[in-house]
């Protein structure tokens, strides 16, 4: 931290050393806590210096390695372009084991993306190699901005990057921005229950951005309050979505498979429409 003081005092600015947990991001008031933090910081020339703080996480605390810290904290930020130094080129194919030529940009990750990434990292200055970088990518791009992979030790290469010449990986954005209040549910939220939904409310929350009724809940797991945080399953089991409820765990069980006008008779009060609300709900 003194180097990073004195390199940046050199150059007309400060920083400030900032030590998070995994819970710091995964409570919403602390989300923002943090947010506000590192923005207050920037307003006034600071530039954050950011790492786990190790001396009080435990291992269902940690964030698993710095990677997976810059894809959350580039989330947070929403900073358009996250640049990863490593000690290899970028991404490189990877034929019957053997790594071959880089890739200069990566459209989508994928898992033919994903299989490539083993083994392309120098495991003596990296805890998760090349694998953990692409997860950061596949969240950063899931939230809508860039990620670039680049090999550290070559001289200017941020200026390089900067003037987009073509060093590293790029990733390149999905297609849709997330807004800030569905990225705290899509990527920090921890849920503390589950709504099994049908076919045909999953194919809604899915392809035409609808709301959870209660008439598509077959199924409440766990105990939650309103207002927490859940995921909704389709029948498979599979995750298709996470969100704010409108209900407890006791309410949904009383409601579930109800249509409109039946949920006031049943909970005798005027009640929401909606378990969860479009607004409320972001897609994973």
């Amino acid at each position: 931290m003194a180097i990073y003081e004195a390199e940046c005092r050199r150059r007309g600015f400060q920083s400030a050393q900032l030590l998070l947990t995994a819970a710091d991001l995964r409570s919403r008031e602390r989300y923002l806590n943090v947010m506000n933090c590192i923005n207050a910081l920037w307003e006034r020339d600071v530039l954050p210096i950011v790492n786990e703080n190790d001396s009080v996480s435990v291992d269902e605390l940690k964030f698993g390695d710095t990677d997976i810290l810059s894809g959350l904290l580039a989330t947070l930020t929403g900073s358009q372009l996250t640049v990863i130094l490593t000690t290899e080129q970028g991404l490189r194919v990877r034929r019957d084991g053997v790594l071959g030529e880089r890739i200069s940009v990566v459209p989508r990750v994928d898992a033919a993306v994903r299989n490539m990434a083993g083994g392309t990292d120098n495991a003596e200055f990296s805890i998760g190699g090349m694998s953990s970088k692409i997860r950061a990518a596949e969240m950063v791009t899931a939230a809508g901005e860039s990620l670039w992979i680049a090999d550290g030790r070559e001289d200017g290469i941020l200026e390089k990057i900067v003037h987009a010449e073509d060093v590293g990986t790029l990733f390149i954005p999905g297609p849709n921005r997330v807004s800030g209040h569905k990225r705290w549910l899509k990527f920090f939220a921890c849920s503390t229950g589950s709504l099994v939904v049908d076919q045909g409310a999953a194919d809604a929350l899915r392809n035409k951005g609808g709301s959870l009724l209660p008439s598509g809940v077959v199924e409440i797991r766990g105990g939650f309050k309103r207002g927490d945080t859940v995921e909704v399953l389709d029948p498979a089991g599979g995750v298709i979505a996470r969100g704010l409820v409108n209900y407890s765990s006791t309410e949904c069980a009383a409601i579930r498979g109800m249509h409109s006008p039946e949920l006031d008779r049943a909970l005798g009060r005027a009640a929401d429409d909606e378990i969860i609300h479009r607004d409320n709900l972001s897609l994973v």
